[in-house]
């Protein structure tokens, strides 16, 4: 998709559909995931070819990322609408519909899907970031790729989801990836997640923070604006970029309920001014 909504990428790139499940979305019984309700609901009705009836099964859509790439180099410019994203390479999320290191897709295949295009003459004019919530497969691809006589790549960053404190063991497995560009997606956010100065200092060099928003039938759960303040500070403190990305559709602030227009919290000019922070990595 180019020219996405997400406040933190320009364009976003879907190799594979579908995932694993995770805390937020159960096999055969579904959860509070955008992703599994709109792959559900809508794609895997528009195009059933790619999008199972299921969101567990997963599938491979190979050639997207080779093409994204193609897109023209957008450093030097601004965004308008991001001016955050202004003088940097175009930055491609890769997989915000799925997970890419689902059990079902191939090492392989994450190489020439990924990998391959990352490091083709295009491909080194963007910066690739995967999300997963499926750290320790990430750091086996990473040595499989050692094992191909390869390196990680630069341009390719991965960051890992966090969505509370049972969820924070994938930091450590995240620091085995040899990642020049490392970070955490504390979204959604569905309580206080613990993070010190020992979890994450020399792992991540970005937090992006945001609350959780409706999903059909299903409300988001509160957001404390507190929490996106803690971890600006603390990111603050080990030198990591703060990006809050939005507060989700039922924020507090100082007990509170904060009533914001966008249903998903992501208009900063409503925000406490304490928590307009949107800032990546050098």
């Amino acid at each position: 998709m180019k020219d996405t909504n997400i406040q933190w990428a320009d364009d976003t790139v879907n190799p594979t559909s579908g995932c694993d499940g995770c805390e937020l979305w159960v096999p055969g019984a579904g959860g509070p995931c955008y992703a599994g309700n709109f792959h559900e609901t809508r794609l895997a009705k528009a195009l059933p070819l790619l999008y199972a009836p299921n969101f567990n099964d997963v599938r491979l859509i190979p050639g997207r990322v080779a093409k994204a790439v193609r897109c023209m180099d957008l450093a030097g410019r601004d965004r308008a609408d991001k001016p955050w994203l202004n003088g940097r390479r175009r930055s491609i999320f890769v997989g915000d519909l799925g997970d890419i290191f689902s059990a079902a897709v191939p090492f392989p295949y994450l190489k020439e899907e990924i990998i391959d295009a990352a490091v083709s003459p295009t491909g080194q004019r963007h910066d690739l970031l995967l999300l997963t919530k499926q750290p320790g497969r990430a750091a086996q691809f990473a040595t499989w790729l050692g094992g191909q006589g390869l390196t990680w790549p630069d341009n390719v960053w991965l960051g890992t989801s966090i969505t509370g404190r049972a969820s924070l063991p994938r930091i450590r497995a995240l620091a085995r990836v040899p990642a020049q560009h490392r970070y955490l997606s504390l979204e959604p956010l569905v309580e206080d997640p613990g993070l010190t100065p020992e979890t994450i200092a020399g792992v991540v060099d970005w937090l992006i923070i945001g609350g959780e928003s409706d999903q059909g039938q299903l409300q988001g759960r509160d957001f404390k604006v507190e929490w996106a303040l803690d971890l600006i500070n603390l990111a603050r403190q080990l030198g990591i970029a703060p990006f809050v990305k939005q507060l989700g559709s039922t924020p507090t602030w100082k007990g509170r309920p904060l009533e914001l227009a966008d249903v998903h919290g992501g208009d900063w000019a409503a925000w406490p001014r304490c928590v307009r922070v949107r800032e990546l990595p050098a």
